[in-house]
C-alpha cells in the first residue's frame, strides 16, 4: 500500500492495477501492482510503500520500500 504524506508532491491517481504472475487460482500467489501517480506540485517527496494486509492498518509492515522522487 502507498503511504501518502500530509504535504504530498505526488498522489495516487486511483487504485493500482494488479496482474497475477503465477497461478491465478492460488490464494496469495505472486503478482505485480502498477501504480499511477499524479503530480500535485513541484518539490521532493519520499514515496513510501508498505507491504501488509490492507485490513491490518496498525502494527509493523512486513516490508517497506522508499523511493526519493523529485517533481519539476
Amino acid at each position: 500500500m502507498l503511504v501518502e504524506p500530509a504535504n504530498a508532491v505526488l498522489k495516487a491517481d486511483g487504485l493500482p492495477a494488479y496482474a497475477a504472475t503465477g497461478d491465478p487460482k492460488k490464494v496469495g500467489g505472486a503478482g505485480t501492482e502498477t501504480w499511477t501517480l499524479r503530480a500535485l506540485r513541484s518539490g521532493q517527496q519520499d514515496l513510501r510503500f508498505e507491504y501488509r494486509r490492507p485490513w491490518e492498518k496498525s502494527g509493523k509492515p512486513d516490508r517497506v520500500v522508499v523511493y526519493k522522487v523529485t517533481v519539476r
